[in-house]
């Protein structure tokens, strides 16, 4: 399929705008290269194109990519032409997404018949839908419960977590209809279909890494074990205090994107005690709990 070409009458002054206040994260009216290299990575270009788009973007030359800068289009150069084409694509990806709203973002809705849960994904489009079926006299089902909680709070309104419960006689007659006769059952539907099923295994510690690799695989410049994995407890503790304040928290992910509410949330789960700070046993306790590799050196996580 051919791609449309990008012109000035494609990305408006107004979207060109909006992309820019929504990257420039300090709010300093200029992309630095932290910033900038976030965007970059979302539109899926390499190294080597990295380079020439900020050559090419960086018409002063500073090192920074200004407001005025980003919502100038020359077409001068073939990298430039590619940023913006990529960069339409994904506005207009976001756009039919906002279309929708997740009835519980970072949290985990609850359904008691399956005609909710099929209107929830006619209504989700291409947002995907993470249904887990349980019982509650299930011990795997209840051991599970704090980490596909912790997921939902991970992935944000990226991804709709609902539960339904096979308590209900009415909804467990109409799940095994549909080929359900396991527990814990874990589903997701995009677009209308189901794409994927997974069944808990034995092992529970497994399950919360091996749902998000599933997830991942249906989601667009995103991967909640990326985001976990990709630093390290000491790259969050700036000052090497051994306890993550909430202002180290916020810059570290504000660099990588993040909005202010998600990182909030997301602090203030992984402050179990609430004394305002994350020590590296809660730390390693949420990335358990979200099936993310833990490191507490220096080195990238694995």
């Amino acid at each position: 399929m051919q791609e449309a070409d990008v012109t000035t009458t494609d990305l408006t002054a107004a979207e060109l705008g909006e992309a820019f206040d929504t990257y420039d994260s300090q709010k300093t009216g200029h992309l630095r290269p932290g910033e900038l290299d976030c965007v970059l990575e979302a539109l899926s270009f390499s190294a080597a194109e990295k380079q020439d788009v900020v050559f090419a973007l960086d018409i002063d030359g500073d090192g920074t990519i200004s407001r005025e800068e980003f919502c100038t289009i020359t077409s001068q150069t073939a990298s430039e032409t590619e940023f913006y084409r990529r960069l339409f694509g994904y506005l207009r990806s976001r756009r039919k997404k906002q279309d929708f709203n997740d009835p519980w973002p970072g949290k985990v809705g609850s359904l008691t018949t399956l005609e909710e849960f099929d209107q929830l994904v006619a209504a989700a489009g291409t947002t995907p839908v993470v249904g887990k079926i349980f019982a509650p006299w299930c011990r795997k089902c209840a051991a599970l419960k704090p980490k596909f909680k912790h997921l939902a709070l991970g992935y944000g309104d990226r991804v709709v977590f609902v539960e339904m419960s096979l308590e209900n006689k009415a909804l467990k007659s109409a799940l095994l209809e549909r080929g359900v006769n396991q527990i814990p059952t874990f589903q997701v539907w995009k677009e209308g279909a189901k794409v994927e099923e997974y069944v808990a295994g034995k092992s529970i510690v497994a399950v919360p890494k091996k749902l998000a690799h599933i997830i991942d695989r249906h989601l667009e410049s995103f991967s909640l074990l990326d985001e976990l994995s990709g630093a390290s407890f000491s790259d969050i503790d700036a000052d090497g205090s051994g306890v993550i304040s909430r202002g180290e928290f916020s810059l570290f992910f504000q660099s990588r994107g993040w909005p202010q509410e998600r990182i909030d949330k997301t602090f203030e789960a992984m402050d179990y005690d609430s004394d305002g700070g994350i020590s590296q046993t809660e730390f390693q306790s949420f990335c358990e709990q979200t099936g993310a590799s833990v490191a507490t050196g220096p080195s990238p996580l694995s």
